[in-house]
């Protein structure tokens, strides 16, 4: 039986990776007001980093258990 920890890792650390530098924007308030653009409220930015996380932490986690199935689909 092969380890999937190796790949389980960089596959998390990518996907992680890829949500931090999008929430880099809601944390940095994301608002050009002298250009006619509204600024969100501090509700907003917090509900929008809540739906990266919670979005990348599904996508970490369907990508782990397709790495073990197309694994174990190897094995046989």
């Amino acid at each position: 039986m092969r380890s999937y920890f190796g790949s389980g890792v960089v596959l998390t650390v990518c996907v992680w990776l890829l949500a931090a530098m999008t929430m880099l924007g809601p944390l940095m308030g994301d608002c050009l007001p002298e250009m006619g653009h509204s600024c969100p409220t501090d509700h907003e930015r917090n509900l929008s980093l809540l739906q990266i996380a919670f979005g990348a932490a599904a996508i970490n986690v369907a990508a782990i258990w397709l790495l073990i199935r197309l694994r174990r689909g190897d094995d046989t």
